[in-house]
């Protein structure tokens, strides 16, 4: 099993969780993590294994309703999935982050690992119902940025990932699965509103084999 010690939210494929946080973070092929921990520990997590490593675009929404009383939701493709669940401690207090937000890989103490190979595109995010906390489309097709839309200036910014026109109408960006490819989103404020926060994005990948990080935010 590999541990969660230092991650306060996380997507991940192919890794599923046992009940107690003895038994760490458990790799089970074909299955996606969702995993949230506050500022004390308390932890809300469920997997799905709905199948989205088949190198298709898929539409993911993560959608954590209330976590005070273990309300999450997920959707591919604009379906409710069956979610097999873990710990439901009632997550409940949360800080502002002090780290950006990592798109297509673990990086946990300047440990990189579960890098993506796929492709990420049309990110958005919210906080307290509707309050729009960020839009990246992820279509610009050059430079080191991932542009906000939404009006913030949350930029992301690049690092060894790509852009590739190959299987879209737009060029859009590519996690080569090697390296320390990712996309940094400087999204802190997120960080004290996650009882109460959705996501939702495109993306496409096959299945390496591995554990690959799709969203990831570290305390």
């Amino acid at each position: 099993p590999e541990h969660a010690d230092g991650i306060c939210l996380l997507i991940e494929l192919n890794r599923t969780t046992k009940s107690g946080s003895e038994n760490g973070l458990q790799y089970d092929q074909g299955t996606t993590l969702f995993f949230l921990r506050d500022n004390a520990g308390r932890i809300l997590e469920c997997s799905t294994s709905f199948l989205v490593t088949d190198e298709q675009w898929h539409h993911l929404t993560w959608d954590i309703v209330d976590s005070t009383t273990n309300n999450m939701r997920v959707a591919v493709d604009g379906q409710a999935v069956m979610l097999s669940w873990g710990q439901r401690d009632r997550p409940s207090e949360f800080i502002r982050l002090e780290q950006s937000l990592m798109l297509g890989v673990r990086n946990e103490a300047g440990k990189v690992s579960n890098h993506l190979c796929g492709y990420i595109a049309n990110l958005r995010m919210w906080v307290q119902g509707d309050m729009l906390l960020g839009s990246w489309p992820m279509t610009g097709g050059y430079g080191i940025s991932a542009i906000d839309v939404s009006g913030q200036g949350r930029h992301g910014i690049m690092h060894n990932c790509s852009w590739d026109g190959n299987d879209t109408p737009h060029r859009t960006i590519a996690f080569k699965g090697n390296g320390n490819g990712c996309i940094r989103l400087p999204v802190y404020a997120l960080g004290e509103a996650m009882a109460d926060f959705k996501v939702e994005f495109w993306f496409k990948c096959g299945n390496t084999g591995n554990p690959m990080s799709l969203l990831l935010s570290s305390a």
